[in-house]
């Protein structure tokens, strides 16, 4: 378990890196009734403008990497309805997807070792 946690908390710390390089960053908030969080999502879209991203909001049903790839003005996305689409399958993704934590540590807002404390290498065995 300890070099899976390992290999997954690297992957994401390249999603956070490649994220920061992004110009264009597309928000998805799902359209289910258990993941419509628009104020969540116009929190990240104010935080991310602040920061001199360009953002925009998209609705999906289903986010599956197929339909990412159709956007290819943008860079970079935030997945506001299930914490998991980012880290599930996420070599299927060309381009990074991050949940709304992960944005607070490109943006600087959050320590990467107060998000990683609870996934501590001695808590997985």
């Amino acid at each position: 378990m300890t070099d899976v946690c390992q290999r997954l908390l690297r992957k994401r710390w390249i999603n956070i890196s490649r994220f920061k390089e992004a110009k264009r960053i597309g928000i998805i908030v799902g359209l289910k009734s258990s993941q419509m969080n628009v104020s969540v999502a116009c929190r990240i879209k104010e935080l991310l403008e602040q920061n001199g991203y360009s953002a925009i909001l998209l609705c999906a049903t289903e986010v599956i990497p197929e339909t990412l790839a159709s956007f290819t003005d943008l860079d970079a996305f935030v997945e506001i309805s299930c914490p998991r689409i980012s880290t599930d399958d996420q070599e299927r993704y060309r381009k990074p997807i991050l949940n709304p934590e992960e944005v607070m540590i490109a943006l600087g807002k959050k320590r990467w070792e107060d998000y990683t404390k609870g996934m501590a290498l001695e808590e997985w065995h």
